[in-house]
């Protein structure tokens, strides 16, 4: 994935514009410091992390840019925001993730392929954690970044991301056997967890009787695969020391009594 970059991220960044569409034109309303003054026509264009009628550089990072047609809901962002949308997805006008673009401009994977024109932006590998993930593992997607630990798929790393540019993308599989698939960016190793509060409604059905749980890496019924991490059991948490991130790779949890 790549991005137009400026510069690093200010300390602070304000909303500085609301712009609705209204007959292929665009109004906008100052909403920084200060109240809103009424709509004021907009004969310059929208600019994202510049302004055409000031022309006031924005230092900033932008990994992909979603416009819809219609509200979403907070459910429907959320269950979106790690995966890139179908090309086919109803009501979405606008999508630029920045892969493949020109040296001049980039083309919306929308409904409207309206091409962005990029001045003076420069396009780099972007470290969002937004990546494809085959429909049986998203029964529950969370990722782990500089910005926030993400615990809601069961697995998930047990100290923070300090590095900007890494990232883990974990989907959870729920059917038949019940698997994550981690895909990490720029990261080689870490401790993990998985919560079997966040799994399972009744938990003390398995702790209660485990005493060894261990963390498999690869498919445990192949031959020669399944490299397994052993776990250290703190109530409903399991923790697991050191475990191999280099690649995507698919885990299971197996216990023992």
């Amino acid at each position: 994935m790549a991005r137009p970059r400026e510069d690093t991220f200010p300390a602070a960044v304000g909303i500085r514009s609301v712009c609705a569409h209204e007959r292929r034109s665009c109004r906008y309303a100052q909403c920084g410091r200060g109240s809103h003054q009424g709509y004021v026509p907009n004969t310059t264009g929208l600019g994202l992390g510049d302004s055409p009628y000031y022309g006031s550089d924005v230092r900033a990072q932008l990994d992909e840019l979603r416009v819809w047609n219609r509200a979403l809901s907070a459910d429907e962002i959320k269950k979106g925001m790690h995966t890139p949308p179908s090309r086919a997805a109803a009501n979405l006008v606008l999508y630029y993730d920045f892969n493949g673009v020109g040296a001049s401009q980039a083309i919306s994977k929308g409904t409207d392929t309206y091409a962005l024109t990029l001045v003076g932006a420069n396009i780099v590998d972007g470290t969002c954690p937004v990546q494809k993930l085959p429909r049986r593992f998203r029964n529950v997607v969370a990722a782990n970044w500089s910005a926030k630990t993400e615990t809601g798929a069961g697995l998930y790393l047990s100290d923070p991301i300090t590095n900007l540019n890494s990232n883990l993308l974990i989907g959870y599989k729920r059917q038949r056997t019940p698997s994550w698939l981690v895909k990490p960016a720029n990261i080689v190793s870490g401790n993990m967890s998985v919560d079997l509060g966040v799994l399972l409604s009744h938990p003390e059905a398995i702790t209660a009787h485990a005493s060894r749980y261990w963390l498999v890496q690869g498919d445990p019924r192949r031959r020669g695969e399944g490299k397994m991490i052993a776990g250290v059991a703190d109530g409903n948490v399991i923790r697991f020391s050191n475990v191999p991130l280099l690649d995507t790779a698919t885990f299971y949890l197996v216990w023992s009594d």
